[in-house]
């Protein structure tokens, strides 16, 4: 008989969580360093206006990949440790990506919406069986 109480699939459920937030957060990293480089150099050029620009429209556009990457990555962080808060975001997180992905799909016809679709099923397909949600309610 095999031991559910730490299976590999919620192991991958976590990992295709954690990877995307991780890569997430390096993105916003980089496009926020790369826009406080961009306000320096217009102000080492004397251009102060085009430096307060550059540095709103780089912090708003930064800060928003940063409200999907934190989601993903506590959900990752949380279901490898079992936590039945990340077991419930989750399980949001995927209807809504599985939701997203048929839309793509059956109204605008882009293909790449079976990324969303089939990462959405995935975790629903995982963590909505009993013998998996089972994981999340042992104690500590």
């Amino acid at each position: 008989m095999m031991d559910w109480t730490r299976s590999g699939w919620v192991v991958s459920v976590a990992l295709i969580h954690l990877l995307p937030g991780i890569l997430m957060l390096l993105g916003v990293t980089l496009f926020l360093f790369l826009g406080a480089l961009s306000v320096a150099a217009a102000l080492a050029f004397g251009k102060g206006e085009a430096a307060v620009g550059i540095g709103l429209v780089t912090g708003i556009l930064g800060l928003v990949p940063l409200a999907f990457a934190l989601p993903f990555t506590c959900v990752g962080i949380g279901v490898l440790r079992r936590r039945a808060w990340a077991r419930l975001l989750a399980i949001y997180l995927g209807g809504g990506l599985a939701g997203t992905g048929l839309l793509l799909v059956a109204v605008e016809g882009n293909l790449l919406g079976v990324l969303p679709l089939g990462h959405g099923a995935f975790t629903l397909g995982i963590l909505l069986l009993p013998r998996f949600a089972a994981e999340f309610a042992a104690p500590r």
